[in-house]
């Protein structure tokens, strides 16, 4: 019998699974077939019993399974804040709202971590590093991270503020609370805040619905009575198990997705925008051997969701064979 350790999650996708190792925050990508082989623990090829004791998946203590405590990945037994990330527009000229009592009421009482975005003039940006430095000696929060906008010759001295490039998703994380998160909630717009730089109030940048503005609220319980509202959170409870083609991916239970998901008259969710990975043949956009879902006979729109098996069989018959052949 092979015995993974608890901490190891595995998501099984069409052709592909994955290994989430949640104490080490990594992940491995396997075969479905290398998994069955796996999950069976007979007849198990000496070359992925190797693989399994080299990378510590296997727990060698058979006889004392019991004695190891389960992980919780039961998300609504934790005491999660309301709100998690407050995505921010900056712009000096609509952000006096900024450094005021209200904001630092919002982050004394949710404990957010801030993520400001913006394309700053230099001027601008060193105001910018000014006012986040001292937001930061005032409140609980550790870092403060800007993204957005060119960053050469930019220096910083203040190693919590934390300069990122622009992100491009889909993002993958490997870690114990982001897996709890994703069995149950949207990843990305789950328990978030954008103001643009009117100070307009939405779930998030790519949300067409907005919630007030900021400059109108005179207190942090008007803005979570918004927060709290059904409406905002539309997209919060959609995670990837219901969205066609996601539910399909094994990189589903570690995916940041920032595409919005759209709803059909039967209640089920798609996407108008293909993800950079094509999880009907294993590929990424890019990669040799990559194909459209269209390519690939995968039909997804809001008049429902079609699958053609027996042109993604051969597909990956020819893909997998030729890259058999050629390693």
């Amino acid at each position: 019998m092979i015995k993974l350790y608890d901490d190891i999650k595995v998501t099984k996708g069409v052709f592909c699974s994955t290994l989430i190792d949640l104490t080490r925050k990594c992940f491995y990508h396997l075969s479905n077939y290398n998994l069955e082989l796996i999950q069976q623990g007979t007849n198990t090829p000496e070359d992925i019993i190797c693989f399994l004791k080299q990378n510590e998946l296997i727990n060698p203590f058979e006889s004392n399974i019991s004695s190891f405590a389960p992980i919780n990945v039961s998300y609504n037994n934790f005491n999660y804040p309301i709100l998690e990330t407050i995505f921010i527009e900056f712009e000096l000229n609509h952000f006096s709202w900024f450094k005021n009592s209200f904001f630092s009421s919002l982050i004394d009482n949710c404990h957010i971590s801030l993520v400001i975005t913006s394309k700053l003039q230099m001027i601008e940006y060193k105001k910018l590093l000014s006012i986040c430095s001292s937001i930061l000696n005032v409140s609980p929060i550790d870092t403060i991270q800007i993204s957005g906008f060119y960053l050469s010759n930019i220096v910083i001295n203040d190693p919590r503020i934390i300069l990122i490039e622009d992100k491009c998703y889909p993002l993958l994380k490997s870690e114990l609370n982001f897996y709890r998160e994703a069995l149950v909630r949207h990843t990305y717009f789950n328990k978030n805040v954008f103001i643009n730089n009117k100070g307009e109030i939405k779930n998030a940048p790519e949300c067409p619905e907005k919630f007030g503005n900021i400059n109108d609220l005179e207190s942090i319980e008007e803005l979570k009575e918004i927060i709290s509202k059904p409406k905002f959170q539309k997209y919060w409870f959609v995670h990837k198990e219901l969205c066609d083609v996601c539910k399909d991916c094994e990189f589903r239970h570690m995916c940041v997705d920032n595409r919005l998901p759209y709803q059909r008259q039967d209640g089920s969710w798609y996407h108008k925008t293909e993800c950079n990975y094509n999880p009907y043949i294993c590929k990424w956009k890019g990669e040799e051997g990559y194909q459209t879902l269209e390519e690939c006979g995968v039909i997804v729109d809001e008049n429902g969701f079609n699958i053609n098996h027996k042109k993604i069989a051969a597909i990956n018959t020819v893909l997998w064979e030729e890259e058999t052949e050629n390693a």
